[in-house]
Formats: C-alpha cells, sequence, structure tokens
C-alpha cells in the first residue's frame, strides 16, 4: 500500500531503507522548490542503486491519468 511522506519524512525513509525499490512516486505540493528537492533526492537514491532510467509523467486533475498505468506495466526493451 502506498505511503504519504512529507519532504524530511522521505529523507529519513530512504536513509533507513536504502535498498528499498519503489515503483511509483507521486510528488505534489505547492511549493516549487521543495518539490525539485523532494524529486533530486529520489533520483539521487536510485542512481545509487543503479537505475538510470526514468519517466516524468506531468498530469492534472482532467488526466490523462492512463498514463500512469501504461507506463507502470509496460517493459523497457533495455
Amino acid at each position: 500500500m502506498g505511503k504519504k511522506l512529507n519532504a524530511d519524512q522521505l529523507k529519513t525513509y530512504l536513509q533507513q531503507y536504502p535498498q528499498q525499490i519503489d515503483t511509483f512516486y507521486c510528488v505534489m505540493g505547492d511549493e516549487l522548490l521543495l518539490r525539485q528537492e523532494v524529486i533530486d533526492s529520489l533520483r539521487q537514491h536510485y542512481r545509487q542503486l543503479g537505475f538510470s532510467e526514468r519517466i516524468n509523467l506531468v498530469i492534472d486533475a482532467n488526466g490523462p491519468w492512463h498514463h500512469i498505468k501504461e507506463n507502470l506495466y509496460s517493459t523497457s526493451l533495455f
């Protein structure tokens, strides 16, 4: 099941579970700088685990929400 974490809790979570691999993160908030810092923390964490590919979806309240499901179930050729 999903977890709801604020920026500080996420940093602690990534430190406590350094090998944890979650498949989906939804970053939301009113402060652009804080959102960017959270995204940078996630990128750095997964780079250290050997991941280099990422998919960035920007979706508003009107969708297209089906893109999330499509990307979760698609597999990369490489």
